[in-house]
């Protein structure tokens, strides 16, 4: 992620206290969380507002995710590889 686009969601989020490790694919990275609200955007249906903790880190070089703790966690989903198809709801 370019820097001044995550010091525009951090400005947007609030912040946890303290800083994290996590370990990915690519390595380990040190960041903050910040917790904040995200939509996940349908083509057909309702789209879904949800609060999610986010990872900053400058260090980071990889694509933006959605991991499951602190997100997919609070909803449920689905996922259709052969149709590259994500299916998504509340969980009330």
């Amino acid at each position: 992620m370019k820097p001044h686009i995550g010091n525009l969601i951090a400005n947007e989020l609030e912040e946890v206290p303290g800083s994290v490790r996590l370990s990915t694919r690519l390595g380990v990275f040190e960041g903050k969380l910040y917790r904040g609200w995200l939509t996940l955007l349908a083509e057909e249906g309702e789209s879904l507002d949800m609060e999610a903790t986010f990872f900053l880190s400058p260090e980071w070089r990889g694509s933006n995710f959605l991991g499951y703790q602190g997100a997919l966690e609070r909803i449920r989903f689905a996922v259709d590889p052969r149709a590259n198809l994500f299916y998504f709801g509340d969980t009330g």
